[in-house]
């Protein structure tokens, strides 16, 4: 799939009357193309894909090596005598995100009270 932008031309040129073949050579798109979004009647939807890191399933091990004070360093040796087969570069970026993430969450605050009217 293009893009929605391009769908919406894909269908505003065929109600113009252009046959496909124009459409395909005014829009630089392939026939199927052009067919596939005149036969949809929804606009085309983009998913975003779910990327699994290696170092996921040892989250919990490293938020636990973490709280003990465990460097990087450390917590990559501890890893590989689990069965980690990765970079110590990977395990310093993951530990990276964990560490960012955990002082956003400690930035964000609920405020509750309400604010006196003056007198």
């Amino acid at each position: 799939m293009v893009s929605v932008y391009m769908w919406q031309q894909v269908k505003a040129l065929k109600s113009t009357g252009l046959s496909i073949k124009e459409i395909t050579r005014h829009l630089k798109l392939s026939r199927t193309t052009v067919r596939k979004y005149l036969r949809s009647n929804e606009a085309p939807r983009f998913k975003q894909r779910r990327t699994e890191k290696a170092l996921d399933k040892y989250e919990a091990t490293i938020r636990e090596m973490l709280g003990k004070g465990f460097i990087g360093t450390r917590i990559y040796e501890e890893l590989r005598v689990i069965g980690y087969s990765g970079s110590l570069s990977s395990v310093h970026r993951y530990i990276a995100c964990i560490v960012e993430g955990e002082k956003k969450k400690a930035k964000v605050t609920t405020r509750a009270e309400r604010k006196r009217p003056r007198l």
